[in-house]
C-alpha cells in the first residue's frame, strides 16, 4: 500500500494504477470490437465475457490455454444456462502484445 500511496518517494504506484486502467480499457474495447458482450466497469481489471452456451466453455478454456492465456470459465449450474462466461484478470504488468494473444491480431 505504501507504494500505491507514494510513501516510497516515487510515483511507481500511481503509474501502475494508470497502466492497469489503460490495459483494462484497451482489452475491453478490443473484445467489444470483436463482437463479444463484456460485463462490468470499463476500468475494472476483472473482465467477464459472455459465452452463452455451456458447451463453449471447455473449448474456450482449452483454446486460451493453448495460446498461453490464463482464463477462468464458469457455466451452468454456477450461472444461468445462457449466462456462461469466461473471466480474464488484467494486470499492469501485461504488455499490449500479451493482451493481443487472445486473438486481436
Amino acid at each position: 500500500m505504501s507504494i500505491i500511496m507514494g510513501k516510497d518517494g516515487t510515483s511507481d504506484g500511481a503509474r501502475r494504477i494508470e497502466l492497469l486502467a489503460r490495459n483494462a480499457r484497451y482489452f475491453r474495447l478490443r473484445l467489444k470490437q470483436m463482437g463479444f458482450i463484456v460485463y462490468g466497469s470499463d476500468d475494472s481489471p476483472v473482465v467477464p465475457v459472455l459465452l452463452y452456451y455451456p458447451a463453449k466453455c471447455g473449448f474456450y478454456g482449452r483454446e486460451m490455454l493453448a495460446r498461453g492465456v490464463g482464463v477462468v470459465v464458469v457455466s451452468f449450474p454456477a450461472t444461468d444456462m445462457t449466462e456462461s462466461r469466461c473471466r480474464f484478470c488484467i494486470s499492469a504488468a501485461h504488455t499490449k502484445e500479451m493482451l493481443d494473444k487472445v486473438g486481436f491480431s
